[in-house]
């Protein structure tokens, strides 16, 4: 049986220990079972439930010594005590990027850009996109012991650690603009609001300084000895740390409340667990997150209530301590990591799958490698130019490559521009005007032909006018354009049939309704093919359709507008003398269901 010891007093009775493990044996150094039952350890229903924990990337090795929820995308980074930085995508923690940024400095914080990521070392900052290729990597003689960074602006940062120097940084040009003395002490924590930059040293003193000048405003003495975190929300400045009892340090289980507008020192909060952690959740400004070093986490309530909440919870960290952890904005999921390598996740118990952020970018993945498709090899209809060919493992060239003097770019010489037009063109600024001398005829090829060509210019086109005036080779007679003269009646006193000898009816545009005779040329064409094809199915199933319209087959009776059909439907059409319904075939040629293959489609 486990325990863990959470009074003040020396250990002895049993009622000042509180058992947070219901399993019998004692706690192994194996991988963590999802079937762990001492998770909720408060009197109250949890808000929380326990995701299934990972081993991070050098977890054998090193412990998680920071952990950050990225503000952009759904991804959650972690970095370890040997210089190893690690995102996992979404609840599921599914890998995504794993990259060193140095090769034994632990990594002390990780703040998350619109650009990617800022990973601090002890010696080292280091900008890296998200996809884990590096930007910059800054160092100087001022960074020995960093320890916490924070972003003031998108150009703006500032560093500080177990030095006496707090470094202004400019993240544009990537240079150290100011250093600010903060003494011997230190900086050890970082935070800010609209006001005031909060800097805290390891001695339990805060202090206020000005955003812009980094000047000292006001000093806070928050714990007499050794200050642990802190954590600023609206006008309330909470803190946890050690005090000094019988000459020793121990963890001061009150949590020490200042209000910024008086600065001073109001009602401070007790709690249950020995705090070495604490954070406001983004979504509930009047709750805190305080966590202990052994991974017990209690929610307190920074406003009195009338029915007080005890919501704990214990983290399994595999006998180790916790050493880091973070929250989302979205506040539906809170990670630990922890001296074994592992990495928790608690996730709201409305949101099993819970989101980081409330409106998340889509992250950026490798593209996905295509699959060639499966096709038979007797298949000769498939385009082989479809499939993408391989990267060459020998050789520089396939067999398949068209030697060079094939793929030369030759380019058609335009014909000259025609003296008339030059000598007889005026310029209105840019842009020259001239008469058309009527030199060439309508599509005429712009192009001079050479070599193996029909015809040859002489630079003007003149030549190949008189050759496509005095020839016929060039268009056939029966696709010339037959231009027709009327007389004074019109087309009432032309013949027709010395320029269409067919009985269809023609596509001149200049007859009257002219528009309509493509149209019932086709629709005509359908109604025999469904005629056809009702024929044809009447005869295979030995019933005929009955119909109160006898169709005509007299083709003398037909007018040339109306046989606009294939002569071999018309024949099938005619051979037949059965009674079908003029309507129903005239609706089902018109159907938008298709029953029977179209007639375009074997063309």
């Amino acid at each position: 049986m486990d325990y863990v010891y959470c009074g003040t007093d020396p250990i002895g009775a049993s009622e000042d220990i509180l058992s947070v493990y219901d399993a019998g044996s004692a706690r192994g150094t194996g991988h963590f079972s999802p079937s762990f039952n001492g998770f909720n350890i408060g009197t109250t229903d949890p808000d929380y439930v326990e995701l299934v924990p990972v081993l991070a990337d050098g977890g054998e090795h090193f412990g998680v010594s920071s952990v950050a929820f990225d503000d952009y995308e759904e991804l959650l980074w972690m970095g370890n005590q040997g210089g190893h930085v690690t995102s996992y995508y979404t609840s599921s923690m599914q890998k995504y990027t794993s990259f060193q940024v140095h090769d034994s400095d632990i990594v002390r914080q990780i703040t998350t850009l619109d650009s990617g990521v800022l990973v601090l070392t002890q010696t080292s900052l280091r900008h890296q996109i998200r996809r884990g290729l590096p930007k910059f990597t800054h160092k100087s003689n001022n960074m020995t012991e960093m320890v916490s960074m924070l972003q003031l602006s998108p150009h703006r940062l500032v560093m500080a650690g177990l030095q006496e120097e707090l470094i202004d940084f400019d993240m544009r040009t990537l240079k150290e603009t100011r250093l600010e003395h903060v003494g011997a002490a230190g900086c050890t924590v970082l935070r800010k609001n609209s006001r005031f930059l909060f800097a805290g040293d390891q001695l339990g003193t805060v202090t206020l300084r000005d955003l812009n000048s980094l000047s000292v405003q006001h000093t806070i003495k928050t714990h007499t000895n050794v200050l642990s975190d802190f954590s600023v929300q609206g006008n309330l400045l909470i803190s946890c740390g050690y005090s000094g009892r019988q000459n020793n340090l121990a963890i001061d289980r009150f949590l020490m409340v200042y209000d910024l507008r008086m600065l001073r020192l109001i009602s401070p909060i007790q709690v249950m667990i020995d705090p070495q952690m604490l954070k406001f959740l983004p979504s509930l400004t009047s709750r805190l997150a305080v966590v202990s070093s052994y991974g017990q986490v209690q929610l307190v309530d920074t406003v009195e209530l009338s029915e007080p909440r005890v919501s704990m919870y214990q983290i399994n960290t595999n006998g180790s301590q916790c050493l880091s952890f973070d929250i989302s904005s979205s506040s539906q999921a809170m990670a630990f990591g922890d001296q074994s390598g592992h990495i928790n996740m608690i996730a709201a118990v409305q949101t099993p799958q819970p989101q980081f952020n409330p409106f998340s970018r889509n992250t950026e993945f490798a593209d996905v490698v295509p699959q060639l498709p499966m096709v038979s090899i007797t298949d000769t209809n498939f385009p082989l130019s479809s499939v993408m060919l391989p990267h060459l493992t020998t050789g520089t060239q396939w067999f398949s490559d068209w030697p060079e003097e094939l793929l030369r770019y030759r380019y058609h010489r335009p014909k000259t521009i025609d003296p008339d037009v030059l000598n007889n063109m005026k310029m209105q600024g840019p842009i020259g005007y001239s008469p058309n001398p009527r030199t060439a005829r309508r599509n005429q090829i712009p192009y001079v032909i050479e070599q193996g060509g029909i015809c040859s210019t002489n630079g003007n086109g003149t030549a190949a006018v008189t050759k496509a005036e005095n020839g016929v080779k060039i268009i056939p007679r029966r696709y010339r354009k037959v231009e027709l003269k009327y007389t004074k009646l019109g087309t009432q006193d032309f013949d027709f049939e010395q320029h269409n000898q067919t009985c269809f009816a023609g596509l001149e545009a200049t007859l009257p309704n002219s528009y309509c005779n493509a149209m019932l040329q086709n629709w005509n064409r359908f109604i025999l093919h469904q005629m056809h094809y009702e024929i044809f199915d009447s005869s295979k199933n030995a019933s005929a359709s009955s119909g109160s319209v006898h169709i005509s087959t007299n083709a003398e009776n037909t007018s040339p507008s109306e046989t606009s059909g294939s002569s071999d439907l018309y024949d099938s059409i005619c051979d037949s003398e059965q009674y079908f319904s003029f309507g129903t075939i005239l609706k089902r040629s018109l159907s938008s269901e298709k029953s029977i293959q179209a007639f375009c489609e074997n063309l």
